[in-house]
Order: structure tokens, then sequence, then C-alpha cells
């Protein structure tokens, strides 16, 4: 049933209950006690008939499982029948007995409605869930076509009613429809906005209530008559009912204690599960089913006028949390599958591949091994529990919480309880890591965002409020001054020179200047001088600012981020990787002007982080180098590559950088080579680097793909902001936009990390 068929319900019902015998106080005479309770009977027969016409045809399928309430319905009927035969044949002991057992038969029907109430609450909503989840994770083609499809029938189904004709049915399926497909979009267009929870509650409910109402036959239907159309008064009520103060309380508070209770369940599972994208989508469908459930159960005590009983709004919500999370399971692998084509689609190689350069394959019969045909779940005396799958993965948790599995042709990984990660390499060298959360602070790249974890990383965003003054105008932040530049009126820009945090970012909407004047000069956006221009109003509001300056500086020399939860505009304006050089290097000087003159800006996370061997100027077997670094590599399997390029031909003098796709490796000749596992299914473009050549080696099933391309000479930010022109007329757009991912060769701007860019 959706909110606004409840709503019509709800008032009807308050109509019966408005007219339902009103208690006496003081003793009754036994006349007037059978009257109320025969009146009871008929009430709650009353309001049973009206919920079974309010059901939806979805409601009426889901709930025929059940049939309880049916059988209530039945015993309502019937002991009002035997009561009127009673009076008529004047019967008063068989009448008396019949009084009698009417709070018993009430009772049972209404405990029969509750249960068929949640049951087709809880499966509907599953199901809508489901199909509404699978739309907002589909993303293009046929795979979108079929969940919008598969959600306009579900809303649809859900919004006809059971009883209806024909075309009234047919009305409100194609409403229902609409509202789903229409549901799904906008949770896709809200999902990356970025604000607390009790917001993101608000901003779902009110957009929810907003598209049901709208969408919804009774809410333009005419109070008075009860059937004509009224367009005026149904605007007039979906926008009364869209922004009720109790509404909006309520979606904040139990979205709220939802998103409580999923970030609990996050932190219980562990990053390595809570990151993957079924455990994401299946929580957050968690989370909305609880809120939903536990709002639907709200509305039901309130349409059959019982007192709120929390127990059962509890119930309600953990029953819907549950059925939706697993309903989100097919959207969350759909998602996981993406995700793992993404990184492993079948190799491509470039045209310039050298059959001679690659490696011949040694293919090696496996031997048979007999497999159980269901997972085996075996516990030892010492407590290790060992769980077989049938296609061969191991699971072992041992006493003490570590966890190991072994997959097929991949190396055993052990979890340990503190953190860390330990994979175990084909010579048996074992390779840690350790998650985030167990990482030291002073260990950890500083993340500078309005949504930060540390205290340090919000104050410097963009956002906080840095009071500063530059050129002779104080600035509340440091956006402020950035959107004022957006608009040429003086007053303008003194107006938004006031603001900060969203309001700052929201004054420089509507703009569509390419350029802007300041202090007589006219800069373009995204050139150097905009950039130097963003540098000195970031340094003067840190220097007007010392108790952040100083705990800013406290930070060197962790790497800086700009992470905010949602992909990067690759338009805009001052992009993520500008500013965080740009703080990288204001820490730096302000380092240097502060007497430590010998600190130098380092690395920002996610751009190339310099490693050398000990003696870069003599040329060594790949192999060698790589296993005389001493850190892990990053992400990058070292000893993989190391077995991969054993007795290779192949010398490098130097590590030139880890990235987040690549290890970079400067050749004996002066070339590139870079290492990856990773593979890019798109063409060779104008805009790449040349490949010189390229090839596979395979360690124990394992692809590592090379190529070597010529070295090419650093780039700017005029050069990084003229690339970009060029990535759009391509029809590309730069995910991990940075002057690194750039270089200058035969004079000539080129991409040098091919997988730095992806289709618009």
């Amino acid at each position: 049933m959706t909110e606004a068929s409840e709503t019509k319900a709800l008032a009807d019902v308050n109509s019966l209950l408005d007219r339902a015998p009103k208690a006496i106080d003081g003793p009754k005479p036994a006349a007037n006690q059978a009257e109320a309770q025969e009146a009871r009977l008929n009430l709650q027969l009353q309001v049973h008939n009206e919920r079974d016409r309010n059901q939806s045809v979805l409601g009426t399928l889901v709930g025929s499982v059940y049939g309880g309430e049916k059988q209530s319905k039945e015993q309502l009927q019937q002991l009002a029948e035997d009561m009127q035969k009673a009076k008529r044949e004047g019967n008063v002991q068989q009448y008396n007995a019949d009084v009698a057992r009417v709070d018993q038969v009430v009772n049972d029907d209404k405990s029969a409605l509750w249960t068929a109430d949640t049951i087709t609450g809880v499966g509907t909503g599953a199901l809508k869930a489901g199909g509404l989840f699978m739309a907002i994770a589909a993303t293009r083609g046929r795979a979108l076509m079929a969940a919008g499809a598969g959600t306009f029938a579900l809303y649809g189904l859900d919004q006809a009613k059971a009883q209806d004709n024909f075309s009234t049915q047919a009305f409100d399926f194609a409403l229902g429809g609409t509202k789903g497909v229409a549901t799904a979009a906008t949770f896709r267009a809200l999902a990356p906005v970025e604000i607390n929870p009790l917001g993101r509650g608000v901003i779902f409910g009110t957009t929810s209530r907003f598209i049901d109402l709208g969408l919804s036959r009774e809410t333009y239907r005419d109070q008075a008559s009860g059937n004509n159309f009224d367009l005026v008064g149904g605007v007039e009520r979906t926008v009364a009912g869209t922004f009720t103060a109790k509404s909006m309380i309520t979606d904040a508070a139990l979205f709220g204690v939802s998103s409580k209770m999923t970030s609990g369940l996050g932190k219980i599972a562990g990053p390595e599960l809570a990151s993957s994208p079924l455990f994401r989508t299946m929580s957050t469908s968690s989370m909305f089913g609880l809120s939903s459930g536990m709002h639907s159960e709200f509305v039901r005590q309130e349409r059959y006028g019982e007192s709120l009983d929390i127990g059962k709004v509890l119930t309600r919500g953990l029953l819907q949390a549950a059925a939706d999370g697993l309903a989100g399971a097919p959207a969350g692998k759909y998602s996981a599958s993406l995700a793992e084509s993404k990184f492993d689609a079948t190799p491509r190689l470039p045209p310039e591949t050298s059959p001679a350069l690659m490696s011949e394959k040694v293919q090696t019969a496996a031997p048979e091994v007999t497999r159980p045909t269901r997972a085996a779940d075996t516990t030892l005396a010492d407590g290790t529990r060992i769980i077989e799958k049938p296609n061969g993965t191991r699971v072992t948790i041992y006493a003490n919480g570590d966890r190991t599995l072994e997959e097929p042709g991949a190396p055993k990984i052990t979890f340990k309880t503190d953190g860390r990660v330990q994979r175990e390499g084909p010579d048996g060298k074992i390779i840690e890591t350790r998650s985030k959360a167990n990482t030291p602070l002073d260990e950890r790249p500083l993340n500078v965002a309005s949504g930060a974890f540390e205290s340090i990383g919000k104050q410097l965003s963009n956002f906080a409020r840095r009071p500063f003054v530059m050129d002779g105008q104080r600035y509340e932040s440091v956006e402020a001054f950035y959107q004022g530049l957006k608009w040429s009126d003086p007053a303008q820009r003194a107006e938004i020179a006031k603001l900060y945090g969203p309001e700052a970012k929201s004054a420089g909407r509507g703009s569509k200047a390419t350029e802007f004047e300041y202090e007589g000069q006219t800069i373009k956006f995204r050139s150097p001088e905009h950039y130097a221009l963003m540098k000195r109003a970031i340094t003067a509001s840190l220097e007007q600012n010392p108790e952040i300056l100083k705990e800013f500086q406290a930070t060197h020399p962790r790497p800086i981020e700009h992470k905010t939860g949602r992909r990067e505009n690759p338009n805009s304006g001052y992009p993520a990787s500008v500013f965080t050089t740009t703080l990288n290097e204001v820490r730096a000087e302000t380092l240097a002007k502060a007497g430590q003159s010998d600190v130098k800006p380092t690395a920002t996370s996610g751009s190339s982080v310099e490693m050398t061997n000990n003696n870069p100027s003599k040329a060594v077997p790949i192999s060698e180098l790589l296993k005389s670094i001493t850190n892990n590599g990053g992400n990058h399997n070292l000893q993989l590559y190391a077995d991969a390029f054993k007795n290779s031909e192949f010398q490098a003098s130097s590590v030139v950088a880890s990235g987040g796709d690549a290890l970079v490796l400067r050749l004996a000749d002066g070339n590139i080579m870079k290492l990856t596992t990773r593979t890019s299914s798109r063409p060779q473009e104008p805009f790449d680097m040349p490949v010189l050549s390229s090839g596979v080696r395979e360690v124990d099933g394992r692809a590592v793909k090379y190529f070597i391309q010529p070295e090419a000479k650093p780039a700017t930010m005029s050069d990084l902001a003229d690339f970009l022109k060029v990535l759009t007329h391509h029809g590309y757009r730069m995910t991990d936009p940075g002057v690194a991912q750039i270089g200058i060769y035969e004079g000539q701007i080129k991409l040098l990390d091919p997988y730095a860019v992806d289709r618009n």
C-alpha cells in the first residue's frame, strides 16, 4: 500500500472510530454494555473491510501466503450473524454468550491483521527495494532497461487496488510505475550528495513523499464530492503532505538510527567486507528497510487507532531491514560484477605488441581434485573452523579470530584480528599490509575535506570558516573567495565574501564565466595564474589563522588527499590534484619560513611516489631491483612481478614511481617500463604516449602485463588545462586529474597513465 493510500485509509478508519460509541464513566447497565460490545465488533469488521478495499494487487499476491486474517474476518462475520440471530429470536442467554466472546474475537482479528500487514508490507517492500536498487545499480543498456521495467511493474502493481475495476487499476498501475522509475532516478541523483544522516533522511523522506503524493490518484480527489478531479487541491495536499514538520522530524530520527546501526554493522564486518559493493548495497538497502519498516508500523498503529507499541515498531523495522537487505543482494552482486569486469577485462594488447618479447607460457596439467558438491563445514577440537566450498575455496577461522582464505590459483591470504593482511608468495615469502583503520594516524594520508575524519582535515577544507583579508577585502572562507571570482559585480562579490560552507559553494551556481577580472588583470579559470591566485588565498587564510597553520605544519610529511566520497566533476574549475598540490607546497613553504629550510613538498596521495633502489646509477636485472625495495610497493605484488621477470633480458636502473595502477621502472636504455596486473580495453588514442613494445608474462596462472614507452618531459599546470580540452574533444574525461599523469613528448602533451581517463 502506498503512503497516499495509507493516508486515505487512515482518514476512512478515523471516521469509523469517530462514529464508534464513546466510553461511559461509571457502572454501565447490562444492555448498554452489550450494545457497546456489539458496536465494537461491527467497528472492527468495518476496519477490516476498509483494509481489504485498499489492498494492492501486489499486496494481495504477497499476502496470500498467510491467510490468517481471512479466518479471523470469518469469525467476526460469524459472531455478528450469531448475535443478530439471537436478538431476532429473543434468545437472551445465547446473545449474552456471544457478547462475552467479542473481546477475544476482536483481539484475535487485530493480531491476525498485524501479522498479515507485516507479511504483506515486508514482502512488497522487499520486492520494490530489490527492483529499486537494481535500477540504481544498472548503468546503461539492456540491464538498465530491464531494471527500469521491473521497477515500473512492481511499483505499478503495488498502487493498483485489487478490488477496483480494470480501467482504474490500469490508471493506478501507470501512476505507480512512473513513481517507481522517478524514485530510482531521484535516488541515483541524490546518492552522491555529501550530507549527514539526519539531513539525508529529511531529503530522501521529503522527496519520496513528494513523488508518492504527487503521483497518487487519491491526492487529486475532491474532498467534498469524493470523486471529482481537483488539481489545485491535489497540488496543495501534495505540498502540505510533503513538508509536514512531524514527518520530517520522523525522517531524520529514523534515518539517523538506521545509519548508526548500519555503521555499527560495517565495523563488525571489518574493512575488507565493508568496502565490497555487495555489502555496501545490502547495508544501504537494509538501512532504507529499517527506516521505512518502522515508519509503516507507526502509520498502521495510528490508522487502526492503536496505542503506540515500540516493540511492534522495532520488530517491523528489523524484519523489513533483513528482507530489504536480502532483496538488495542481486543489485550488490551486479555492482560487484561491474567492478570486476572493469579491472579484469580480457587483455587487449596494443598493435605494437612484439611477439618476440612475450614469454613462453608453460602449461602444467592440473591434478584431478575431488571437490564436495556442497560446502563442508568442520569444527576441530581446538575450536578451529574449516569451510570448504564446491569451487575449491577453503576458509579457516581460528579460535583467536584470525582467518585464512585459500582460493585455487591464488596466494593464501591471512586476515589477522589486528587488521594486518598477510599474502603468501609462491616462494613462501609473506607480504604484509595493514588496513587503514589499524594504521597509525601519522602514517595515513591526510584527507582534506569538509567531511574528513580528522579535525585538521575539516579545518583545511575550503568550506571551513577561516576568515582572512587579502587585497583589502575580508573573506570568511577560501570557498567564498573562489566562488566570488565567478561574478563581475563588486557588490555581489562582497556579499559572497561573507559566506562559508555549502552556502558559499552554492553562491557560484549559474555562472557561465570562463575568465574573471581581479585587481585589473583578466585571468582565465584553470590557468596557472588562477591557480597561483588560489594559492595566495589559501596561504593568507592559514597565516592569518596561526593555530590552524601550526596544526597543519605538524602533519608534515604525510601525503595529502582530497576525498569527498563522490567522483570529481571532470570540469571542476579547481581540480583536487591542484588543490592537494597547493596545500603540499604551502605546508613546505610555511615550514621553510619558520626555519625548517630542509623541508620539501611530499607526494600527494594518489600521485606517483618516488622510490629508488640502493644504487640507481647501476642497471640490474628487473627481478633483483624489485627484491631490493624495502617498502611494500603500494598496491603492487612485488614478489609476483619479480617472479614474472626472473631470468629476463630486461635491466633497470631505478623504480621511478608506484602509482595506483602501474609500477614504473627506468630501463637501462633510458626508456620507461610499466608493470601492472590491470587491463585496459580501450583503444590507443592520439593523446596516449606511444608504446614501443609490450607483452604478458604468466606466473602460476596470474598475468603480469608490461609495456615500454619513451621517457617524457615534465608538464605544467597550463599543459594540464589544455590537455583536459583535448580529452573532451575526443569524448573522454580524466578520472584522476593531475599534472603527474601527463608529459611532453616530441612537443606534444601526452597521457602517461592509460588508466587515468575514461569515456564520458
